[in-house]
């Protein structure tokens, strides 16, 4: 697929100054410190220009993007609408920032650590003694710097362990504790990286324990108060008209509003939090300011620690540190956390050799198409760099899957049709029925296997591709869920009914050459 359209006097502004600059070996003017009010205004063109096309291209409802640097904000608009009454987005506009939100708490963790009150290396169940799993050797190896890295052992699927569930009770940490309590690690402590969920819902008790406070009201008192994040909250109670976007889901490439997911408390710190481009600009700024030595959190020390890479991330280039991710956009080398949810996506991405930063927030959101709608604040970033956006693959097996399905449904439905047309040849002409021994084998019971194995299939594609239970597709990926589940009932029904009407075919078509041997004898 080509690049979306963009007027051409857009992209010569966006790129030209960058060629000249290189040919003149100077920076380029969108990757100092500090530019004129003049690259401001070419950057703010380029960017409007791309934003605009992407979200025709990617239907999507509102968007809001910021550009800073350490001291200055370079660019806070949105476009686009947050409701259905037609609100626009502004910086203001409040959004669920999904897995964002771990940066929040490996942040917190780290204040803790500088502070003498957590140790990287320590066991968890230091602070969270009712952490455990299925081995009880392993729950006691399990440490602090493990959970934050995603190298602990924990399963991709006990990150998902209740999402689905109403929980906004006190104890909804300690419930999913307890569902944790089951789960088998799939690696030994330290010896891999497996993303889960799991890990930073731990985290956020290991805060709680070590600080003596809960986790969202040390976020405020510690993070959210001291830069003036007014607007952000470690609570999704806060996303409601007028300040909240309305989220949207995908229904067959079609953005459409979307209920709010279930809220369970114990995913805060992974994932359930709200805020807008003004406020994350605001924590951009800090993390810049603080790698320089210039911040008020944290030390620059703890800024070179969470961004350091620890890990390499298996089918990627990209590497995992504590809480963020470190990737290349365009040749640029960043530090990043993408948050993705049912119905929302937020970017928060570093340049710290910039030094810059790009925050997004989008009210629509498809697991199937993470990589397209991923190209928006990538490309905002390639475009600060004065490089020209990149299109990036989409993961094969999720362009697979969201085609194969369909085709599947395709395919049942022929077999049907083929079937009936079959049935009314047999009704209509006696003598073309299938007869014999093997008749009932070939017409009932292989059919009637083959049926039951599509649909068991069926039930368990979502574990297969998605490492997840099929209720939990159902929150993160309606139109796809729906699909299956259709199919699934359709392959069960239809095959029992199929089996059902080929027999009695079959009785009648055995009937007369029953009679015909038994004149005969």
């Amino acid at each position: 697929m080509g690049m979306p359209a963009r007027s051409p006097v857009a992209l010569a502004r966006a790129v030209l100054p960058a060629v000249l600059c290189l040919a003149l070996g100077v920076a380029p003017p969108a990757a100092r410190a500090a530019g004129s009010g003049g690259d401001d205004a070419r950057l703010a063109a380029a960017v409007d220009a791309y934003v605009q096309a992407e979200r025709r291209l990617a239907r999507i409802p509102g968007v809001a993007v910021g550009v800073c640097t350490p001291d200055r904000v370079r660019l806070l608009r949105g476009w686009g609408t947050a409701d259905a009454t037609g609100d626009p987005v502004t910086p203001d506009t409040r959004f669920m920032i999904g897995s964002v939100a771990k940066t929040f708490t490996a942040l917190a963790v780290m204040t803790l650590v500088e502070a003498g009150r957590v140790d990287l290396d320590a066991p968890v169940v230091r602070w969270v003694p009712g952490f455990r799993v299925a081995d009880p050797v392993a729950s006691a190896r399990v440490t602090v710097r493990q959970l934050l890295n995603h190298t602990s052992g924990l399963p991709g699927s006990a990150g998902f362990l209740r999402v689905d569930e109403e929980d906004r009770g006190e104890g909804a940490t300690a419930r999913f504790l307890d569902a944790l309590a089951g789960v088998r690690l799939v690696s030994a402590p330290g010896a891999a990286f497996h993303y889960s969920n799991a890990n930073y819902v731990v985290l956020g008790e290991v805060v709680r324990a070590a600080s003596g406070v809960p986790y969202g009201r040390f976020l405020a008192a510690r993070v959210f108060g001291p830069l003036g994040m007014a607007r952000t909250a470690a609570s999704a109670a806060w996303l409601a008209p007028p300040d909240g976007a309305q989220g949207h889901q995908y229904w067959a490439g079609v953005p459409l509003p979307a209920i709010a997911m279930p809220f369970n408390r114990a995913y805060v710190p992974v994932g359930l939090q709200v805020s807008t481009a003004r406020d994350l600009l605001r924590y951009a700024q800090e993390l810049l300011r603080a790698g320089a030595g210039a911040g008020r959190l944290v030390s620059a020390e703890t800024v070179r620690r969470l961004q350091t890479p620890t890990v390499a991330m298996p089918e990627t280039r990209e590497r995992y540190a504590l809480g963020w991710v470190v990737r290349d956009i365009t040749g640029v080398r960043v530090v990043s956390h993408v948050g993705v949810l049912p119905q929302y996506r937020a970017s928060v991405i570093l340049v710290p050799e910039g030094p810059w930063a790009v925050v997004a927030l989008m009210n629509a959101s498809t697991a199937l198409l993470d990589a397209r709608l991923q190209e928006l604040p990538d490309g905002v970033v390639s475009l600060v760099a004065g490089r020209p956006p990149r299109r990036r693959a989409q993961h094969r097996l999720d362009l697979a899957v969201a085609g194969g399905l369909p085709l599947a449904g395709a395919l049942e439905l022929v077999a049907a049709a083929r079937f009936l047309r079959r049935r009314r040849v047999w009704r209509r002409c006696p003598e073309r029925r299938p007869a014999g021994r093997g008749a009932a084998v070939r017409h009932v019971w292989l059919p009637l296997a083959a049926w039951a194995a599509g649909a068991a299939a069926l039930i368990a594609l979502p574990r297969a591709a998605f490492g997840t239970p099929f209720r939990v597709v159902f929150v993160f990926q309606p139109d796809l869920a729906s699909l299956l589940a259709a199919m699934t009932a359709f392959a069960l029904l239809w095959g029992a009914a199929r089996g059902w009407l080929a027999w009695r075919a079959l009785r009648v078509a055995v009937a007369p050459v029953a009679g015909r041997v038994a004149e005969a004898a």
